[in-house]
C-alpha cells in the first residue's frame, strides 16, 4: 500500500521520491483496512515482508472437536483452545458434539483475535429460542458516519458488540455494533441439526469505511437482501470475550448440541462443514 504520509505510531519509509510505505514503530503490524498499528494480526491473517497484515486469507483457521470432556483444542492452530465455563462439564461424546445445558454451559475462546473479513458457521441442534449462538466485544472504527456528508469525515472508535443469535420467535439475528441484520420471515430456525453461517467483507481506509454482512441457513441466504451493510468495520481486539453458546458467558445460552464451529478470515466461502448426529433425534 503505497502512503505519502503515516499516522501515529508509524514512520514513512521511503520508496523513491514520491511515494513510500508507512511501518509501525516498536515491531508492530500495520492493518491495512484500519491503517493502525497492532501487536498481532487477526487469527488466520500471516503478516508479509513488509510487516503489514492483509485484508484476508483462505483456509479455515479455526476449528473444534467437540467430543472432547475438557479444553476444546483448534484442530488448526494449538495455540487458541476452547474452555468450559463452568465446572459442570456438558455431556461429550460421539457425532453429537458438546451438549449445552442452557443455564451455565459456555465455551470461551482464548488467543483469539475476529479479522474484519470473515466467515464463521456453527453446526447446531438447538432445543430453546432466545438464545445466542456466538458473541463478543470488540474494536470498531468509523470514517464514513451517514450524519456527516464532509469529505473526510470524522473518525469515531468504539467497542461494539457481535452477537449471532436465534430469537424468541426463531428468527436469525446478528448484531453487528450498533447495526442489527434480522433473517425474514420465510427463513426461521425449525429445530434440528442445521448449519448457522455468517460472513463479511470489509472496505477500508483510504476509501470510507464499510462492512458488507450475509446470513446463511443451511447455505441459504436469508437477509432481506443477500447481503446488507454497515459503516463499522472491527479493529483487532486480543481480548474479545468470545464465547460460543451464550452471550458473554452470562446470558442466553444455548439448550442443545453444537458439534461444529469454523472460523476463516476471508468472507463468503460457502458453507465448511456440515453439522448433524449419526442418531438424527439427538
Amino acid at each position: 500500500m503505497s502512503c505519502t504520509s503515516c499516522g501515529a505510531g508509524q514512520s514513512l519509509v521511503p520508496v523513491d521520491a514520491n511515494l513510500g510505505y508507512c511501518e509501525c514503530d516498536n515491531a508492530g503490524y500495520l492493518e491495512l483496512c484500519t491503517c493502525k498499528c497492532t501487536a498481532h494480526c487477526a487469527t488466520g491473517i500471516i503478516p508479509d515482508l513488509f510487516n503489514f497484515c492483509p485484508l484476508a486469507s483462505p483456509g479455515v483457521a479455526v476449528s473444534f472437536d467437540f467430543s472432547l470432556p475438557a479444553e476444546l483444542t483448534n484442530t488448526i492452530d494449538a495455540f487458541i483452545c476452547a474452555d468450559w465455563c463452568h465446572p459442570h462439564m456438558p455431556v461429550v461424546g460421539g457425532s453429537r458434539g458438546g451438549y449445552f445445558d442452557g443455564s451455565k454451559s459456555s465455551l470461551l475462546l482464548n488467543n483469539f483475535i475476529i479479522n474484519g473479513q470473515f466467515t464463521f458457521n456453527v453446526g447446531a441442534r438447538v432445543l430453546n429460542n432466545d438464545v445466542s449462538l456466538f458473541s463478543a466485544q470488540v474494536d470498531m472504527m468509523t470514517n464514513n458516519r451517514d450524519n456527516n456528508d464532509d469529505e473526510g469525515a470524522e473518525m469515531g472508535s468504539q467497542k461494539g458488540i457481535i452477537d449471532f443469535f436465534i430469537t424468541g420467535c426463531n428468527g436469525i439475528v446478528l448484531d453487528f455494533g450498533p447495526d442489527r441484520f434480522k433473517s425474514i420471515m420465510e427463513h426461521t430456525y425449525e429445530g434440528g441439526w442445521a448449519t448457522f453461517t455468517v460472513c463479511a467483507v470489509k472496505t477500508g481506509i483510504p476509501d470510507a469505511t464499510l462492512t458488507t454482512v450475509e446470513l446463511y441457513l443451511d447455505g441459504n441466504a436469508i437477509l432481506t437482501e443477500t447481503s446488507e451493510t454497515s459503516n463499522w468495520v472491527i479493529v483487532p481486539d486480543s481480548d474479545p470475550n468470545f464465547h460460543i453458546g451464550s452471550y458473554k458467558g452470562l446470558l442466553y445460552h444455548v439448550h442443545g448440541y453444537i458439534n461444529l464451529f469454523e472460523y476463516e478470515a476471508d468472507s463468503c466461502n460457502g458453507i465448511l462443514g456440515t453439522p448433524g448426529s449419526l442418531c438424527e433425534w439427538w
